[in-house]
């Protein structure tokens, strides 16, 4: 992998809120993986997902991971770079939307990774559209990206 000047790589991945089996399999893929800050979906309150915030943590990368309610999904950003406290925030269901700023040689990034889940409630079963889903992002968190999203 090639890099220039001003760019940072990273890598999203949905970990569908592993068993501690799946979570060391995972982990072992991860932490392979050249690029400095990954943002991981589908985080849950569960044995998997806190084996990966305390082997990342002991690794030395630094770990952002809300805790969701039992039952609720979240993010969780690992970063080989230092991170401070992001500019975007939520009240209602922060750990579904995680900003954190990332000190790269270039200066700030600012990362946020949202998780908005793609069905509705368990019994009903029904896809969401894209544009339900984008609809359901927070005004303050669209305005942020500069894409008119």
């Amino acid at each position: 992998m090639t890099r220039q000047t001003g760019t940072l790589d990273l890598l999203t991945f949905n970990l569908n809120n592993p068993s501690r089996e799946r979570a060391e399999r995972q982990l072992s893929y991860l932490a392979a993986r050249p690029e400095p800050v990954l943002v991981l979906t589908e985080t849950a309150d569960s044995a998997g997902c806190d084996l990966l915030k305390s082997r990342f943590s002991a690794a030395g990368y630094h770990v952002v991971s809300p805790s969701p309610a039992r039952g609720e999904r979240g993010v969780m950003i690992v970063s080989r770079l230092a991170v401070e406290p992001g500019p975007a925030s939520v009240a209602y269901l922060p750990h579904r939307a995680v900003s954190v700023t990332v000190q790269t040689d270039e200066g700030p990034l600012h990362v946020i990774g949202i998780y908005v889940p793609s069905r509705d409630a368990p019994r009903r079963r029904r896809p969401v559209s894209g544009r339900s889903s984008r609809a359901s992002v927070p005004a303050s968190l669209r305005s942020r990206t500069g894409t008119g999203w």
